[in-house]
C-alpha cells in the first residue's frame, strides 16, 4: 500500500503524490497504518521521513493522553 497514491487513476496508472510538500501535507493526517507504510517506501524523502517521524510522535502522544482519559494507560500498571 502506498499511502501518498491519491485515488485516480490515469488509464491502468494509479496516481501519488511525489513532491515533497504535497507528501508532507498529506502526513499530517495519517493514521498509524499509513505512517508504517509510507516509512516502508524505498528512497522517500528525508523531509518527508522526518514529517511521518512527527506525526507518529503526536498520534503517540494523543493516544497515551486519551489512554490516561480513560484510566487504562500503561503508567498505571495495567
Amino acid at each position: 500500500m502506498n499511502p501518498f497514491e491519491t485515488g485516480q487513476v490515469y488509464g491502468r496508472i494509479r496516481l501519488q503524490h511525489l513532491d515533497a510538500q504535497d507528501r508532507i501535507t498529506c502526513v499530517k493526517e495519517f493514521d498509524f497504518a499509513q505512517c508504517r507504510a509510507a516509512l516502508a517506501l524505498p528512497d522517500l524523502q528525508k523531509t518527508v521521513l522526518e514529517a511521518v517521524e512527527r506525526r507518529l510522535r503526536v498520534l503517540r502522544r494523543d493516544l497515551t493522553q486519551k489512554l490516561s482519559a480513560l484510566d487504562i494507560g500503561p503508567e498505571r500498571g495495567r
